[in-house]
């Protein structure tokens, strides 16, 4: 349409044969205008004529900048484990007025420990209409030796309009690399063998999961079956990393004459992605009469008596060798 400063009737003198006339008009694009060609119509016609001639000029519409936004990005599982496979599923939007063809995809694995599961790590889109929406899918696989983390995948898109004009357009994706925590619980000494017995207790805390432990602590709650003597019953241990193990340690004292104590322990901790975790677990510690301690010691008495026959004998072996090698 025309700009309301402009008067769309203009009058020209004399135009002589083979000459030509320039008329200039500031037109405007509607808003809410569709790129493409359109017509634009003009009419005129010669003074004392009623005569109208009319002629179409065709011109193109062009939005200012075809966009393609991602709508939603879904990744499953949601934590990949190191060497398990998952889906990339992206939704891309044309976000403009205009078709858009040739839309490419392209996502870099170079700094991050995630490789193509039998695929490629760039997709092609022939089209998307205006306003619509297409889905594209990648199959990632998490290396076997990679740590765990959030990890960025920069994203790559490029795609044309129907003029033939280039664009692109960057984006960052975030892949969580974690597995579920796997905590073992162990005695690793204890003083308390029988009932009344009071002394320390060790315990042992093993991370056989994949990703390291932070912030770790333990708390251990009194039952009627024992009695701590430690002033406090909170342990903070810190941090286990995979495949390792951490020692802490209390006294405590056995309330009741029973064949076995049931020590409560709380763990706290969060995973490398700061995911917190709560667990309750139960720790058993097997007690003894006096008859089965006498039993017990009298067989590592004689285990020990045993050992040292036979480091005599192997002792008494090898000087006899050695004198008879000398002769």
């Amino acid at each position: 349409f025309l700009d309301e400063k402009e008067n769309a009737t203009r009058y020209f003198g004399e135009i002589l044969a083979k000459e030509n006339a320039i008329v200039d008009y500031l037109i405007r694009i509607a808003p809410d205008a569709i790129e493409g060609r359109h017509n634009l119509t003009i009419r005129y016609r010669v003074e004392n004529s009623d005569t109208l001639v009319e002629k179409n000029i065709s011109i193109y519409v062009k939005v200012p900048y075809p966009t393609v936004s991602i709508d939603r990005i879904e990744i499953n599982p949601k934590d990949l484990e190191p060497g398990k496979n998952g889906t990339l599923l992206i939704t891309l939007r044309n976000s403009g007025e205009s078709d858009l063809r040739n839309i490419i995809a392209r996502i870099d694995l170079s700094q991050a420990p995630i490789a193509m599961d039998r695929d490629v790590n760039e997709k092609i889109i022939r089209f998307i209409k205006s306003s619509e929406t297409a889905e594209i899918e990648f199959h990632i696989l998490s290396l076997p030796n990679a740590s765990c983390g959030i990890y960025r995948l920069p994203l790559v898109i490029r795609y044309s309009d129907y003029l033939g004009n280039d664009y692109s357009k960057e984006y960052s994706l975030t892949i969580s690399i974690s597995s579920s925590p796997k905590i073992d619980l162990e005695i690793d000494s204890t003083a308390v063998l029988k009932a009344g017995d009071f002394g320390k207790i060790e315990v042992k805390i093993i991370n056989r999961g994949i990703c390291e432990l932070k912030f770790l602590k333990a708390k251990i709650d009194e039952t009627d079956e024992f009695k701590l003597l430690t002033p406090s019953n909170n342990f903070y241990i810190g941090s286990i990393a995979s495949d390792d193990s951490e020692i802490f340690d209390f006294e405590a004292i056995a309330l009741r004459d029973a064949k076995e104590i049931k020590i409560p322990i709380t763990l706290e901790y969060m995973d490398e992605n700061n995911n917190e975790y709560l667990e309750k677990r139960n720790l058993t510690i097997k007690l003894y009469t006096k008859e089965e301690l006498a039993i017990i010691s009298e067989r590592r008495i004689s285990f020990l008596f045993l050992i040292i026959v036979v480091i005599i004998f192997v002792a008494i072996l090898y000087f006899a060798y050695k004198r008879l090698k000398k002769r």
